[in-house]
């Protein structure tokens, strides 16, 4: 679990660099929509932030929360919206940080 924990945590460092070009009020961090993001891929449902909410409403917390550590959870128009701009070579950090963690 420490390894899972350290890739996460370097996945929410990169998040947080995305550029943001928001004005205004924000609801939603970068780091938040870029991990939810990644729940996606990670759980393998298309539906998954959808039960998320849920699941906040009815216990107060979900997945999203404790294993990612998203603060709040974005819509899928929001993460597209967002994601949409931000170059998949921003991402380069996480790949060079798993393969790290491999050869190690």
């Amino acid at each position: 679990m420490e390894i899972f924990s350290g890739l996460l945590s370097g996945l929410r460092s990169v998040c947080g660099e995305f550029a943001d070009t928001r004005r205004g009020p924000v609801v939603y961090s970068m780091v938040d929509v870029g991990m939810s993001a990644f729940s996606l891929f990670f759980m393998q449902s298309e539906s998954f932030l959808d039960y998320q909410r849920q699941m906040e409403v009815g216990h107060s917390t979900s997945n999203c929360h404790t294993l990612f550590g998203i603060k709040q959870i974005p819509t899928d128009n929001h993460i597209r919206t967002l994601l949409d701009r931000v170059s998949p070579d921003a991402l380069e950090p996480c790949f060079d940080q798993a393969i790290e963690q491999l050869r190690a």
